[in-house]
């Protein structure tokens, strides 16, 4: 039940997608916040699970079905316009909020300069066992340029995202046609436009197993290069920095392969050689 305490500025948008096993405790974690927010929206991306049966009769949610599954960033975009208050905080079904999490960033809401907000989090398993820590670090300011290079130092994952609706309405929200790289696209707009705020603190449970979304490797890949590209030709982003981001991508894409797939490996390592060698001779001096 929600607590006396409520965040009138606040609703949470969920993303859902035949994840029954997980999502009763990602709405959990939502009703029992100590301070609570004003909205809570689960968009039903096609499941065919019935894994959200049990939430249709609860009055706090509403629930938006889709009859089919959607990318990503088209479902987000669908919740997103059922948002009434001014900020909206993400949360995947997978996922867990600390229980002070609302409580803890509520004073930021009321500041007028405030337009998105990122946490630290924690890693957990299946089970919910912790992993390992978050982000040693977070971007923070207009950071668009520090995004853009894919370097360690980054914004966290969306289930730590927290931003105004408005804001992120006036930039097009979510890009329609991703998914892998939905967030990592809307992340990069936000920054350029707007001055991002990190909380250092962990807020964030956030769950690593085989169905997570960045573990489509293939699909990452292609939607990171025409995010990066299209970034390149609408900002005017210096080419050396584009460079760059093609051949971290490539690093990136190296790292995941180089266990089972030793061909595609190095593949994307030589091709990350070729289009700048300073990704791998910055990856040697770390």
């Amino acid at each position: 039940m929600y607590k006396k305490s409520r965040c009138e500025l606040l609703s949470v948008l969920i993303l859902y997608y035949n994840d029954r096993f997980h999502i009763k405790e990602a709405v959990d974690s939502v009703l029992r916040q100590t301070k609570a927010p004003s909205q809570i929206i689960i968009v039903d991306n096609g499941s065919t699970d019935g894994g959200l049966d049990a939430f249709f009769s609860n009055p706090l949610i509403e629930i938006v079905r889709l009859d089919e599954n959607y990318p990503l960033g088209f479902a987000r975009n669908l919740g997103l316009e059922r948002v009434e208050m001014e900020f909206v905080a993400f949360l995947d079904s997978d996922d867990i909020w600390e229980i002070h999490k609302v409580e803890t960033i509520s004073h930021l809401l009321e500041i007028p300069a405030t337009h998105y907000i990122h946490s630290n989090y924690i890693r957990i398993n299946d089970e919910g066992h912790a992993i390992s820590s978050g982000l040693a670090d977070g971007l923070e300011g207009l950071c668009s340029p520090q995004h853009f290079r894919l370097d360690e130092i980054t914004i966290g994952p969306p289930s730590t995202i927290v931003g105004r609706a408005a804001s992120i309405r006036k930039i097009g929200g979510f890009n329609d046609s991703f998914s892998a790289s939905a967030d990592w696209d809307l992340n990069q707009r936000m920054s350029r436009n707007y001055p991002i705020i990190y909380w250092p603190q962990s807020l964030v449970k956030y769950r690593v197993h085989h169905n997570n979304l960045s573990k489509n490797v293939n699909l990452y890949f292609d939607e990171m290069t025409k995010s990066i590209t299209g970034n390149f030709y609408s900002f005017g982003i210096k080419k050396s920095d584009f460079r760059y981001s093609i051949s971290k991508l490539n690093m990136i894409m190296a790292g995941e392969l180089w266990k089972q797939r030793k061909i595609r490996f190095l593949k994307y390592l030589i091709r990350s050689l070729l289009i700048d060698f300073r990704v791998l001779a910055k990856r040697l001096t770390q």
